[in-house]
């Protein structure tokens, strides 16, 4: 392998896997694909992961030194679509079905894929999780009401935060101290709402629990480093919640 046909491997594979990171892959699933990606390509790859950067490492076989890059990842942010296209571009690659010619082409395909989902369908998303969370604790049919009205009070609490940076920035508390208020004020409305209940099945939707199945899963395979900082991260957005929330009690 030249040169110019060694550097190029590297940056594919250093721009798939930070394209994979960003899509929300589990740690030990993607250093898997990266040396499987690495080896089909002829190069000894090895790969370290954590939730905030990747350290990519290179080595061409008749050399003694390494080539490495490290790349800072500002954080993850979950996409199911475009992450099952990663994944299936590089079985493609590992099984030679793709070269690495074509390989930057795909990645920024697969980075214009549109939203399959608009705003609507998001909405609506958010509003049956809350009223569905509390159908699931058997609270009234008022509160049932309530929960799906105040999940799209979070959902609209998001859709900002996506445009304003520092809204995004105190989102979680931002958005328990809104609904806990709302919450209490329908509950002073109609005496029988649970402004409690209410409250969690408003917020249902932004507790982590992705994050913590992640972490867990992770520590469960002895990646120590990324699951703890996994966990952590979503017991954080969690006392985030809770706080919100509690202060927006009180001040109702």
């Amino acid at each position: 392998m030249d040169d110019q046909t060694f550097d190029e491997a590297c940056r594919f594979i250093i721009k798939l896997g930070e394209a994979a990171h960003r899509y929300g892959v589990t740690t030990y699933r993607l250093e898997s694909f990266l040396s499987q990606v690495s080896t089909a390509l002829g190069i000894n790859g090895q790969f370290a992961v954590t939730p905030l950067s990747i350290s990519f490492n290179f080595l061409r076989e008749g050399e003694q030194w390494q080539r490495s890059h490290f790349a800072r990842m500002s954080g993850i942010d979950f996409n199911m679509a475009r992450l099952t296209q990663i994944s299936e571009l590089m079985e493609q690659i590992a099984s030679g079905k793709v070269t690495v010619l074509e390989g930057p082409a795909r990645l920024e395909e697969i980075d214009r894929m549109p939203n399959p989902y608009g705003p609507l369908m998001l909405a609506l998303a958010y509003g049956l999780a809350g009223a569905g969370f509390a159908v699931l604790m058997s609270s009234s049919w008022c509160d049932v009401l309530f929960g799906g009205l105040l999940s799209l009070v979070v959902y609209a609490i998001v859709f900002i935060a996506g445009r304003l940076q520092w809204v995004g920035s105190m989102l979680e508390p931002l958005a328990a101290l809104t609904v806990a208020v709302l919450a209490n004020g329908l509950a002073l409305a109609a005496p029988g709402s649970n402004p409690f209940i209410v409250t969690m099945c408003a917020l249902i939707v932004l507790v982590p629990g992705f994050g913590l199945v992640l972490g867990l899963g992770e520590l469960s395979v002895n990646h120590m480093v990324s699951g703890a900082s996994r966990l952590l991260g979503a017991i954080v957005v969690t006392c985030k919640l809770f706080f919100g929330a509690a202060i927006g009690a009180l001040i109702a």
